[in-house]
């Protein structure tokens, strides 16, 4: 098939895809108008150990086993934050529902990333601001407390701080002008679809 027999095809099919890239490109700005917009709360963890001090009678190699003890630790920290135990108690101190149902909601709004070999960022993304923010500090308090618990009787060495001393909490409005231009370029390539199929089944 030559590129005006082509041509020829999607002049003809020419107002169906104007009828669904409306269509679409219209539902899809009417329901983002319709989302409210979305907050998330975030906070970054700092994973150190301190070293042994220095002797001036001979070279200690304790920093630099402090540091590769704190990166491997890093690791730990991401789990606790991911563990079922750390999200009950957390919902628990942010008076959230623990019911199962309520835990499954909570725990698809976290997002844990490990962003340097000792640092952890944790958002929390809700549909209310201050639900976000309460419930983030719940998990970094949650988690703190429990690892300051568990060091007691190992690596007293190791602790975790917070970079920021409370949430940073952004708001996001709906994408209402991306998501119509997305549905009006599905509704364009429905229609061509279409119509090429159609073509093809009547040949």
């Amino acid at each position: 098939m030559e590129l005006r027999e082509y041509v020829k095809i999607i002049r003809k099919s020419l107002p169906l895809l104007v009828v669904l890239a409306v269509g679409f490109g219209g539902l899809a700005f009417f329901v983002s108008q319709q989302l409210a917009p979305m907050y998330t709360a975030s906070l970054t963890f700092y994973v150190k150990r301190q070293a042994t001090e220095a002797s001036p009678d001979y070279y200690t190699f304790d920093g630099y086993y402090s540091q590769q003890a704190a990166e491997k630790f890093t690791e730990t920290v991401v789990g606790f934050l991911d563990s079922k135990d750390i999200l009950l108690a957390s919902a628990r101190l942010a008076d959230l529902p623990t019911d199962q149902k309520g835990l499954e909601r909570l725990e698809s709004s976290i997002k844990i990333k490990q962003v340097a070999p000792q640092l952890v960022t944790l958002k929390v993304e809700q549909a209310n601001g201050e639900e976000a923010k309460n419930f983030c500090t719940a998990l970094a308090q949650a988690t703190t407390e429990r690892i300051a618990l568990l060091n007691q009787t190992g690596d007293k060495a190791i602790s975790v701080d917070l970079l920021n001393p409370e949430p940073l909490v952004e708001k996001t409005e709906p994408k209402v002008v991306l998501n119509s231009l997305v549905g009006i370029l599905s509704g364009v390539l429905l229609a061509l679809l279409f119509t090429f199929l159609k073509e093809y089944f009547e040949d």
